[in-house]
Parts: C-alpha cells; sequence; structure tokens
C-alpha cells in the first residue's frame, strides 16, 4: 500500500473509530479530507469491507438501535435510511428482524409527550399525529392509544 493510501485507509479507521458508517458516506469524507491520492479511495474501502472493518448491513442495525432507542417508529426510521441511499431490502429485512416491541415502544414515547390521556377528540387527534410524525404506522398509534384507554 502506498504512502497516500495508507494515510487515507489510517482516515477512514479513525472515522469508524468514532461510529459505523455507510460505505458512500464514508467516502464522501473521504474525498472532502485533505488526505491520500482521492483516486484510491474505492480500493480503500474495498479493503476496509473485506477486512470487516465496514458494512453498511452493521450501519444500518447501528442506526436502527440508535432512533429505537429516541422513541422513533419504523416508518421514520425507514425513510431515513433510504434518504442515505441504503439498499432498500436490507432495510427491511433487518427491521423484520429487529426483535423489538414497537407499539410499546409507541405508547412510552406517547406518555413521555402526553403524561395524560387525551380528555377529548382534539388531544387524541394531537396524539395520532405526534406518533405518526414519529413515525409509528397506522395500526400501531391505534394499539398504543387503545392499550392507553384500557389503563
Amino acid at each position: 500500500m502506498a504512502d497516500g493510501d495508507a494515510a487515507l485507509f489510517n482516515k477512514a479507521l479513525s472515522y469508524l473509530s468514532r461510529r459505523e458508517h455507510h460505505r458512500a458516506e464514508l467516502k464522501s469524507k473521504l474525498l472532502n479530507s485533505k488526505v491520500g491520492n482521492k483516486h484510491n479511495i474505492d480500493v480503500v474501502l474495498d479493503r476496509l469491507e473485506s477486512e470487516g472493518l465496514l458494512s453498511d448491513m452493521r450501519f444500518i442495525e447501528a442506526f436502527i438501535a440508535s432512533r429505537q432507542a429516541r422513541f422513533y417508529g419504523p416508518v421514520r426510521i425507514k425513510m431515513e435510511l433510504q434518504q442515505k441511499k441504503l439498499n432498500a431490502e436490507d432495510i427491511d429485512r433487518i427491521l423484520a428482524a429487529a426483535d423489538f416491541n414497537w407499539q410499546n415502544n409507541a405508547r412510552v414515547c406517547l406518555r413521555k409527550k402526553f403524561p395524560e390521556k387525551a380528555a377529548n377528540s382534539q388531544e387524541l387527534a394531537k396524539q395520532r399525529r405526534f406518533l405518526w410524525q414519529r413515525g409509528y404506522a397506522d395500526e400501531m398509534i391505534r394499539a398504543a392509544l387503545e392499550v392507553d384507554d384500557d389503563e
């Protein structure tokens, strides 16, 4: 590996040591850095992938976990990942495999924002909109609001 490639490789490792990145994001960061030969970025990225240091799948998993922890729903998470130009099939597969109770997450999210149950239809609509904007599907919203009515 030439000196320029080694510098690019080390810069990429520096980025990856902070958090997961997907290939396109890391490529963009390396292109904007003032390190190494820009023509060899794909070679460096291929090496990182072959060594298991760079993985779009791992990035998707980490991204989903971070958004779940912040109470975002699967619809919004999927949209954000698609905006990052990641493979839609990979996103769907990982979201489906995620062993996670989205309805419980929606309920907890709702109670954090609205500690009291909706007293009227206006408040109920406001709570529905809130969960919808957070990325929860209609059936999840309905379930979260119904569980609330049962309590």
